[in-house]
């Protein structure tokens, strides 16, 4: 008998959230990275792929559904190459987004 892992129902959910909030908003070209590991480890296959785009000028907004969802530490590194490399950072699930995103996924399911 297999266990699910729980960590990919997460992955999956988040996954709807960026999708739906994407199309909310208009946003063509959106290429969706994930990685499935610990928030620790820095050498995940999504995270050098990020780098890459960021340090090749290649992004213009990076949109997360949580902070911690890029990496448990250093995600203020990343903030940092998204400024100087003039690239928006969108955080979705905030306190403030928090209300508002329950109202965007409400009116998508009437």
């Amino acid at each position: 008998m297999s266990v699910p892992d729980p960590n990919l129902k997460t992955l999956t959910g988040f996954l709807g959230i960026l999708q739906t909030y994407g199309q909310i908003k208009g946003w063509k070209n959106c290429l969706t990275i994930k990685d499935i590991g610990s928030g620790v480890n820095y050498k995940k296959k999504g995270l050098n792929k990020l780098l890459s785009i960021l340090t090749e000028g290649k992004a213009t907004r990076l949109v997360l559904t949580t902070k911690d969802r890029l990496l448990r530490f250093g995600a203020e590194l990343v903030f940092s190459m998204c400024e100087l490399f003039g690239v928006e950072v969108v955080i979705l699930l905030l306190e403030e987004n928090l209300s508002k995103l329950a109202e965007i996924s409400d009116e998508n399911l009437l």
